[in-house]
């Protein structure tokens, strides 16, 4: 498959050194732990089948982890509160 005919990559390098600048900058050590987060990945990743389903793994026991840290899990929240109350 030629390199031009590929689906675009996001994030991109660009959403990543937003994201890196924006919540990283002046936190090495927090800095330090998402680098080891991702050779972890990258390592899986290159461990064939099953390396790719631990990583996948990974990536999901993280979507579900941090739900409650978004605004989505404060919305749900409310709506399952009026819920509870009838209305």
């Amino acid at each position: 498959m030629s390199h031009k005919s590929r689906k675009p990559l996001w994030p991109d390098e660009d959403e990543w050194l937003e994201f890196f600048r924006e919540y990283l900058c002046g936190h090495p050590l927090l800095s330090e732990h998402v680098a080891r987060i991702c050779f972890a990945l990258l390592e899986h990743l290159s461990a064939g089948p099953e390396g790719v389903r631990d990583a996948r793994l990974i990536l999901k026991t993280a979507s579900r982890v941090i739900y409650p840290f978004t605004a989505s899990c404060r919305l749900a929240y409310r709506h399952y509160k009026l819920s509870l109350s009838g209305m």
